[in-house]
């Protein structure tokens, strides 16, 4: 006997944050201590010329354009005390980087020395349980500060493309370099103010920079929109599900889908994404590719995405075939609904489906419908009839695989004179996953349909996809859709329907987008 089992699918979200407090701790005394570090560098090396090159402090790493200074001696000298263990020097590495670690509370003045060039010299206070980032151009307020007394700045930036496509850049706070990259970063230990905002990326002009106050406590958003620099931008390929190291059995239909994203064609589809499993070479091609033949073990599953002029990109990710399970096949009825009331003569619709784990979605002979006044009523997907008997009908879909394995479903009808003048739609949201959580700028992928007893499959601008967030709203009609630009929170996706006597449906989600 074959083994199968229902597809697990599982979103997983992509969590992003910026670190940025230290670490210190309390003595049995009370004394308490914080960490202080950053980077010396200059113009130059050259100590033959005239004026001596001046050591400059920078918190989050050696501006663009500068020399970081390796071997330089920093000390720390208290100001109006004395510390219980006074601060022993320490060099900058090849980087230009010192760290002092474990330091008393307290005003500090730090000094930077190197042969052949200027010494800088400034102050500095240590907080307790922070690591104070020092600048020589910041100012000590901004040097040494709580985490709760400074802002939350969000930076993004897309390509300025037919379609939105992320981009990767560095960003740069008042000139300098910071540590953080977009397309999406929360730097969440900046200082009060009027901040300098910039983002460069290769491959892409540089734009203007953008000013942004920052509050304490508050938070605050600046977003770039990068125009490229000349010539072909390669696509952009992104895997939207399965999730990377989701678990499935031997036989299970796994569904892959995914969106390729190119600055000059918009979105590709077709042969322009090809899917591969390292252990079984091809799965298929297009936005949207399911399989049930992957063999047992750990995939390596890539997304390759190519536009015209034979630009590449790829996606990965890892996907676990575990040893088959057993399972029988699953029957659904999606039409008649149970419960409802036809008149004598009146044409009622049946529609079901069945799928198996190993054998995929069962068709023709596979689904028998039976009723418990009329008795067989026929196979198959999808059938009418009009000629039920006046009574209370017990309707049940029986499907069976290859191997003789059944599922069933049963619906209670009624057929007489007082029948029900028309049915409503049926819904279905088939992705996103229902309680899913992805980071903001994910491409999400939609897909639902619905199908009216009367009217047959609603289609097209008949299916209407909106959210409960003010902010987004309407965001897309038809059967399947990729978006990105979902705004952070938690959102309830509801799918609409209305069929041609007025009749409405819907069926909804809930998924949180993460900042």
């Amino acid at each position: 006997m074959k083994k199968r089992a229902a597809l697990a699918v599982a979103i997983v979200a992509a969590a992003l944050f910026a670190a940025g407090c230290g670490k210190g701790y309390m003595t049995p005394y009370q004394i308490q201590y914080g960490d202080v570090e950053g980077y010396i560098y200059a113009d130059s090396y050259n100590s033959g010329l005239a004026a001596r090159p001046a050591l400059r402090a920078a918190g989050r790493a050696v501006p663009d354009g500068q020399v970081p200074v390796a071997g330089a001696q920093v000390t720390l000298t208290a100001k109006g005390f004395t510390p219980a263990q006074a601060p022993l020097p320490v060099q900058t590495d090849g980087d230009g980087k010192f760290i002092f670690s474990d330091i008393e509370a307290g005003a500090y003045t730090l000094k930077a020395i190197k042969d052949g060039m200027a010494d800088i010299e400034f102050d500095v206070t240590v907080v307790a349980d922070t690591t104070n980032v020092v600048n020589d151009a910041a100012g000590d307020d901004q040097m040494s500060m709580t985490p709760t007394d400074k802002g939350t700045l969000t930076v993004t930036s897309v390509a300025d493309c037919q379609v939105s496509i992320p981009v990767e850049g560095d960003i740069y706070v008042g000139g300098l370099l910071t540590t953080y990259k977009t397309p999406v970063a929360v730097i969440n230990d900046i200082a009060p103010g009027l901040r300098e905002i910039l983002v460069r990326a290769d491959g892409y002009q540089v734009p203007a920079a953008k000013n942004v106050t920052i509050t304490s406590g508050g938070q605050q958003s600046v977003d770039f929109t990068l125009v490229p620099s000349g010539g072909n931008m390669k696509p952009l390929a992104t895997i939207s599900s399965p999730a990377d190291g989701a678990e499935v059995y031997l036989g299970n239909i796994v569904t892959f889908t995914g969106v390729g994203a190119d600055c000059e064609e918009g979105n590709l589809a077709g042969a322009s994404l090809v899917w591969t499993s390292d252990l079984d070479g091809p799965i298929g091609t297009g936005n949207l590719v399911t399989s049930n033949n992957l063999s047992e073990g750990t995939h390596v599953i890539t997304l390759e995405v190519s536009d015209e002029e034979g630009l590449t990109d790829t996606d990965t990710i890892t996907l676990v075939v575990n040893p088959a399970q057993t399972s029988a096949p699953v029957a659904t009825i999606v039409s008649p609904v149970n419960g409802y009331a036809f008149a004598t003569g009146a044409v009622v619709t049946f529609i079901g489906t069945g799928l198996d784990a190993q054998d995929g979605v069962l068709t023709g002979a596979s689904l028998r419908w039976h009723s418990s006044e009329d008795g067989d009523l026929g196979t198959g997907t999808y059938l009418t009839k009009t000629n039920l008997s006046e009574n209370e009908h017990v309707i049940t879909l029986t499907v069976t695989d290859s191997d003789d394995e059944v599922g069933t479903a049963t619906v209670t009808i009624s057929v007489g004179e007082a029948g029900a003048e028309n049915q409503p739609p049926v819904v279905a949201i088939a992705s996103p996953v229902s309680g899913s959580s992805v980071a903001s700028g994910t491409l999400l992928f939609f897909a639902g349909g619905a199908v009216d007893p009367e009217d047959g499959a609603i289609t097209g601008a008949g299916l209407v996809w909106t959210s409960n967030i003010d902010t987004d709203g309407p965001i897309g009609t038809g059967a399947y859709f990729t978006k990105n630009n979902l705004t952070p929170g938690l959102h309830t996706i509801t799918l609409s329907v209305e069929d041609s006597q007025g009749e409405e449906a819907s069926d909804s989600v809930t998924i949180e987008i993460t900042e």
